[in-house]
């Protein structure tokens, strides 16, 4: 066989041209009469919203602390592929056929026809004849095959929504069911979420409480026994005590070395002060004294006076000079009569420096006393310290047991909260769960199946590549030629024309060394 160019490909195409349109008619007349006898089988859906509510939220365990953050919600995608599981596991199914009825679903499965029954007692005496077994299935199994045929439920691709779609040849039928799956979905739904534990939750509150009684019980005991009662407040009043006694001990010891210094430098001081001095008396004497000393100076004055004027053996000067000297005489002797009665007496400075070392030394011994008081307090507070930390440690563990309990009995109760919510949701039965569209019947003049629309185009469209198969199969089983050119290309020797045409086919003339052949 040569290749085929469109022309040949015409030329086929016109040659086979009843084989191919019969092709083509057949599948065409085949749709035609599937859209015919078919019985139509009509479609009803119904959508879900799943909200991803509380079902879906974690909730931890008894005892586990709330403030710790809950594990996140689980995939979405997880949650529709559980949902669709749900609302297609076999008893729900089996409940929906059940409900509605298999005589009603499928009258042939329980009234098959006489064809059927032929068929399948043919085919049991076939088995028998040769020894096979056969396995015989139950109605419901039977019903169950073609239900799960007809049903279709799938997720909206981006969302949240499950559609569920039931295609069967009674509209009310579709609709129905696919409703009742719906309903025994979101029953389902709420016996698999809901908590069965409200019974045991209630049992573990009452024994949280007793627990939490007991460990309060034994603390009280032992702060009775011990004498501790607001613990951190008697350590911190104490603690407030210490500072205020330290801070006032450390003001005295720098006060008491200040007094120290001022002692030894007192002591000092009065070392080098004499403890009596002499006392004058005041009388006559001290008259005449003043007097002659006036007079002294006088004469003295008049002297040089004279000596600026005379020579020394000038009289009125020698004479001058000899009462200098009886002056000065007089003075000597009044001063030495005034000496041998003077009175001693006690230093006034001296008296002061030893009244004020007294009151330093006496002061200093006070505040001594003081530091020695202060030092003894800080020094039992300290003890008071300890033994209270002591004793804090050793209520330690029943404080932790308190707490402990009371934070089991917190979440015990809040548990049991939840599960009572939840029991009384399941009582009234909420779900998260929303039907956005009940299912209606389908109109009637629009069945899923068949669709003539849709058929006869397929079929032409396959008629089509049947038609131009069978002329292609044709044409290779054809021992000949169709047109000049395959012959001029299969015998390699120009044509020179077509001379006649026999039967419909053309004769065709060649030219091979210089002869004519007829083809």
């Amino acid at each position: 066989m040569v290749g085929i160019n469109l022309r040949d490909g015409l030329a086929i195409a016109f040659k086979y041209r009843r084989r191919a349109l019969s092709v083509l008619g057949g599948f065409v007349g085949l749709a035609v009469a599937v859209c015919v006898v078919m019985t139509p089988i009509y479609a009803a859906t119904c959508s879900v919203l799943v909200k991803l509510g509380r079902e879906l939220v974690y909730r931890p365990d008894v005892g586990v602390n709330n403030n710790v953050a809950a594990p996140p919600v689980i995939d979405k995608d997880e949650v529709i592929a559980s949902n669709v599981a749900i609302m297609t596991s076999r008893d729900i199914l089996e409940r929906a056929i059940t409900t509605v009825g298999i005589e009603t679903l499928y009258p042939d499965l329980v009234d098959p026809p006489a064809w059927a029954v032929a068929i399948s007692q043919s085919i049991t005496a076939i088995t028998d004849l040769f020894g096979i077994e056969r396995q015989h299935q139950a109605l419901i199994e039977r019903a169950l095959y073609k239900f799960n045929k007809r049903l279709k439920v799938e997720p909206v691709k981006k969302t949240n929504v499950i559609e569920v779609t039931f295609e069967h040849p009674d509209p009310q039928v579709a609709a129905r069911v696919a409703n009742l799956l719906v309903d025994y979905f979101k029953q389902k739904t709420l016996a698999v979420y809901s908590d069965p534990n409200l019974g045991f939750l209630e049992r573990q509150v009452a024994d949280d409480r007793a627990a939490l009684l007991d460990a309060e019980a034994k603390l009280a005991t032992y702060r009775q026994q011990s004498g501790v009662y607001q613990l951190n407040d008697q350590i911190n009043m104490l603690l407030r005590q210490r500072i205020e006694l330290d801070t006032s001990l450390k003001g005295l010891v720098s006060r008491v070395e200040e007094l120290r210094g001022m002692v030894t430098s007192l002591k000092a001081q009065r070392k080098t002060v004499p403890a009596t001095i002499a006392l004058y008396s005041e009388n006559e004497r001290y008259k005449v004294l003043d007097d002659t000393q006036s007079q002294l100076l006088s004469l003295r004055l008049k002297e040089r006076e004279l000596e600026s004027k005379f020579n020394d053996t000038f009289p009125l000067l020698v004479d001058v000079r000899s009462q200098i000297a009886i002056t000065e005489k007089f003075l000597a002797q009044q001063q030495a009569a005034l000496n041998a009665r003077t009175r001693v007496g006690s230093n006034d400075v001296a008296r002061e420096l030893e009244l004020e070392n007294l009151r330093r030394e006496t002061e200093l011994t006070s505040l001594v006393a003081r530091r020695d008081v202060m030092q003894e307090q800080i020094a039992r507070i300290d003890g008071d310290i300890q033994d209270l930390s002591g004793r804090e440690r050793a209520m330690l563990p029943l404080q932790r047991e308190v707490d402990t309990r009371n934070d089991n009995l917190k979440q015990s109760l809040l548990k049991a909260e939840e599960a009572r919510i939840l029991d009384g949701l399941n009582r009234e039965k909420s779900a998260s769960f929303s039907v956005i569209q009940t299912a209606v019947p389908p109109d009637p003049t629009k069945p899923a199946r068949p669709v003539p629309i849709l058929y006869i185009p397929i079929a032409f469209v396959l008629g089509l590549i049947g038609a131009a198969f069978t002329a292609y199969l044709s044409y290779y089983s054809f021992d000949g030629f169709l047109t000049p050119d395959q012959a001029a290309h299969r015998l390699g020797v120009p044509t020179l024309g077509v001379i006649g045409v026999r039967a419909r086919e053309p004769v065709l003339t060649l030219e091979h060394r210089g002869a004519r052949v007829p083809s």
